[in-house]
Formats: structure tokens, C-alpha cells, sequence
């Protein structure tokens, strides 16, 4: 017989957030640490699909995953690039933590309408949402600084992640 404990999901969530935007601010002096920090989220954003999982989607959980990025990627640009019209300090420190709330805003509406209008029927569905998103755009942000060598989006990004 297993005893099987599972990790609450307030501390994933601590872990997800606190490790990516670590990894993600680290990331200009040592661009191995938003990889590290992507993995972080990586968990957080597994553990979500797994809890929405256990409602039975069946086929609905790859879309779930493609959701997520779907969400990560639109949230991650749009935070990165508004910042930067607030300057050369607020682009370099407020780009992840933007980034990551227009992610949490995004899941949260999708999460609404896919349980009150789509009616889905499964209770964590808006947390999971927001949480996926959320995540989503942490990894994005975090691989993408890893290869880019940091997470400023006119300088780095974009010459070096989405150009090549």
C-alpha cells in the first residue's frame, strides 16, 4: 500500500511564481537560471492540467496544454512589450511581473466562460485557468530568456528568439 501525499497547490503556485520570475531576473547574468525558473512553472502549469484532469476530459487534456501556451504567449508579449513604453527601468524590471498578471486576467476571464457559459461543470476550473495561464507565460518567458540570453523584449527577444 502507497501513501501518496501530494503537494498542496498554494505551494506549487509559491513555487511556480517565486522560482520563474527568480530564474527569469537571473537570467541576464546567467541565462541558464530562466530555463531553471521555466521549469518551476512548468510544474506549477502540469500540476493545474492534472487537478482539471480529474474531472474526467479525456481527449480535452492536450488542448488544455495548448490553451496554456495559446494564453502564455499572447500574455508574455503584450506584458513584455507594453512596458516598454514606460521606459528603459520599467521595461527591465516590470516586463515578467506585467507579463504574468495579464496571463492571470486572460486565464481567469477564459476560465469564467468556460464554466459559466460553456458550462463545463468542474469546479476548479477557474483557478486551474488562471493558474495555467499564468504558468504558461512564465515558461515562455523563461525559455525564451535562456535563449536569448535575457527577457528584454526590443533588445534581446526579438533579435535573438524570434528573428533567428
Amino acid at each position: 500500500m502507497t501513501d501518496t501525499k501530494e503537494i498542496p497547490p498554494n505551494n506549487l503556485a509559491i513555487l511556480g511564481i517565486i522560482g520563474g520570475l527568480t530564474g527569469i531576473y537571473i537570467s541576464p547574468y546567467f541565462p541558464t537560471a530562466g530555463a531553471l525558473g521555466a521549469i518551476c512553472a512548468v510544474i506549477w502549469g502540469a500540476e493545474a492540467v492534472r487537478r482539471v484532469s480529474k474531472y474526467g476530459l479525456g481527449t480535452g487534456v492536450p488542448s488544455i496544454g495548448q490553451i496554456a501556451m495559446g494564453m502564455g504567449i499572447v500574455a508574455a508579449m503584450f506584458g513584455l512589450a507594453i512596458v516598454n513604453l514606460g521606459g528603459p527601468m520599467v521595461a527591465l524590471y516590470g516586463g515578467p511581473v506585467m507579463a504574468l498578471i495579464t496571463a492571470s486576467v486572460i486565464g481567469l476571464i477564459i476560465g469564467w466562460f468556460a464554466q459559466n457559459v460553456i458550462k463545463m461543470k468542474i469546479p476548479v476550473m477557474i483557478r486551474c485557468m488562471t493558474e495555467i495561464a499564468a504558468a504558461g507565460s512564465l515558461v515562455i518567458i523563461g525559455y525564451s530568456a535562456a535563449v536569448g540570453g535575457n527577457y528584454d523584449f526590443m533588445r534581446s527577444l526579438v533579435p535573438n528568439v524570434f528573428d533567428d
